[in-house]
């Protein structure tokens, strides 16, 4: 079973499923790399950290928390938006010249 290829990827994948994603993790990304399929990638996978985090935002004792997280989220989601937008008009500038 350990020597199957199909077996480690879903392993991987599963164990990548189980922990939780940080701001870190994402920040990580978003000032490393340059491909646009990776920063698109990245943005579908905080809008589900979005949507999980809000779930948990129910007005308890933990809400500073929650609203922090949020906040730092929205951040991310704003640092995403001006890298892809960045990367468009690069691409823009080079097939004009």
């Amino acid at each position: 079973m350990y020597s199957d290829p199909d077996a480690i990827n879903q392993l991987i994948i599963n164990m990548c499923q189980q922990i939780p994603l940080t701001i870190d993790n994402f920040l990580l990304v978003v000032r490393t790399t340059d491909s646009r399929a990776e920063l698109a990638t990245l943005l579908e996978r905080l809008d589900v950290e979005t949507g999980r985090w809000r779930s948990k935002d129910t007005g308890g004792e933990n809400d500073a928390d929650i609203r922090s997280t949020l906040n730092s989220y929205q951040y991310l989601k704003k640092l995403l938006h001006d890298r892809l937008d960045l990367q468009h008009r690069s691409d823009s500038i080079v097939f004009v010249s």
